[in-house]
């Protein structure tokens, strides 16, 4: 597991603020997992295969290769109300 932060040293997320490392070695020597990520058509809505069932890319899709989101997290496609929560935190540490 990874728990990314913001990096901002003003931050009030409990756990966020800065890196304990340098941030230029910090950004030079990790690499974070990417985000669960839906597989895609080619006008951008989601895949849905034969069953009638959505698919997650797999991780050599998009490891190193596709800057990921927290878009397709299962509580934000449930919930929109909760990943506008999110996003309105994250942005308040910035």
């Amino acid at each position: 597991m990874q728990i990314k932060k913001c990096g901002n040293p003003m931050c009030t997320i409990l756990g966020c603020g800065p890196t304990k490392m340098p941030t230029e070695l910090f950004n030079s020597t990790v690499f974070w997992k990417p985000d669960p990520t839906l597989k895609r058509d080619n006008d951008g809505s989601i895949f849905v295969n034969e069953q009638g069932e959505t698919e997650w890319m797999e991780f050599e899709e998009l490891h190193g290769k596709v800057q990921t989101t927290e878009d397709d997290r299962p509580v934000f496609l449930n919930n929109p109300g909760e990943q506008r929560l999110h996003l309105a935190a994250l942005n308040a540490c910035v």
